[in-house]
């Protein structure tokens, strides 16, 4: 199990923004939640324990309070970055600590559990990549010799180390009033442990410059939309009401179901669902749970769409296909429209909804029920 100390405490200024860097928001989100969250999906942390200025220790709390208390401390760092580490590092009771920087916002929480695996194995370890470009010793202008490449890496964060050992390490570098570039340097000079280098990712960057905000203007293009999909199915029975779009139709047999049935605004509330990555619709409301009892389907759709709207996304278009033999839809279709339309807060050109038959075939034919698809494209705003 392990640790995590995330470090936001530093100002970063190359980047020449007027605030924290690690505040900077892509798509509504701060870089450093970005960062950890990806640390809170790995089954072996214990905690994170996020290092801040003090003078942003309260917005780091807002900014947090909505995330699992349990897991995550926050706490004020030191004037230079070595010290905020061991202000983290002092409050780590795991047996190993992953030290990362919250200027690294895509991290992968693969790299993650590789680095620390590594760690568990070496004592010591850190993600880095092998590098690509020749390099060049200089003396007054002049190259004065080229250096072989082939050796060379550059060393990321998470850096990932045994709890006790990089303490004492970092005691030792007090008494000496050293100070390291960073983590894995204190282990190379304070104790005889071998740091292991773990094949990390090109894309786990650091924020520092103007030209890095620049490549997250173009993660968050690349974020602008989100696709989403959903099949269902409801048999159809006697004895209840026939609900499609938010419209009864009359009709000698309805749809069974836990709540009104009504299959097409299930697909609508799922596909919305889906393009979030959140799961599906009994993930979120469960035919087991008695507040959903015949509940009218509208009320899913609203509450799926407004999932959407916390992530800052609203509908670009929604293509409905609903199966069924009978009745005919075509009289209820612009209703039905209507009414999507209303609940996603959008207009009607923006919902396409058309039904084809079963022609005899299989279930659909039978009239022993009926399906709908649905394909959604959100949007960011």
């Amino acid at each position: 199990m392990f640790d995590c100390v995330l470090l936001i405490a530093g100002r970063g200024t190359r980047t020449n923004l007027d605030y924290n860097k690690a505040f900077y928001e892509v798509n509504k989100k701060p870089l450093y939640i970005m960062a950890l969250e990806q640390f809170l999906k790995s089954s072996y942390l214990e905690k994170m324990i996020v290092v801040a200025a003090s003078e942003e220790i309260d917005k780091v709390h807002t900014q947090l309070q909505n995330y699992p208390q349990e897991k995550v401390i926050i706490v004020s760092g030191g004037k230079m970055r070595q010290d905020s580490v061991y202000e983290g590092v002092k409050l780590a009771k795991s047996p190993y600590v992953l030290i990362h920087d919250g200027a690294r916002p895509f991290i992968k929480l693969e790299d993650i559990e590789k680095v620390y695996h590594a760690a568990v194995l070496h004592q010591a370890a850190v993600l880095a990549t092998p590098l690509t470009q020749s390099i060049k010793e200089v003396k007054n202008d002049y190259i004065a010799k080229s250096i072989s490449r082939e050796s060379i890496y550059l060393t990321q964060t998470p850096q990932a180390l045994k709890t006790d050992l990089f303490l004492e390490c970092l005691n030792k570098a007090y008494q000496e009033n050293y100070y390291g570039t960073d983590d894995v340097e204190l282990v190379e000079k304070f104790s005889n442990v071998k740091v292991k280098i773990v094949l990390g990712s090109t894309d786990n960057i650091k924020i520092t410059t103007p030209f890095d905000l620049k490549i997250l203007s173009l993660y968050e293009e690349q974020s602008m939309y989100r696709i989403g999909h959903s099949h269902d199915t409801h048999r159809l029975v006697k004895n209840r009401k026939l609900i499609l779009g938010g419209i009864e139709i009359p009709h000698y047999l309805g749809l069974l179901g836990h709540s009104d049935a009504d299959v097409v605004l299930h697909v609508v509330s799922e596909a919305i669902i889906g393009a979030l990555g959140k799961g599906d619709l009994g993930t979120h409301f469960p035919d087991t749970d008695p507040q959903y009892k015949d509940i009218d389907s509208k009320i899913l759709v609203q509450k799926a769409y407004q999932l959407a709207r916390n992530e800052g996304y609203k509908i670009n278009n929604l293509d409905l296909t609903v199966f069924l033999e009978k009745p005919i839809l075509k009289p209820y279709i612009t209703d039905m429209k209507k009414n999507i339309a209303k609940l996603l807060e959008c207009d009607e050109n923006q919902i396409n909804l058309k039904a084809t038959r079963g022609e005899g075939l299989g279930y659909i034919g039978a009239e022993e029920g009926i399906s709908a698809e649905c394909v959604v494209l959100l949007v960011k705003e």
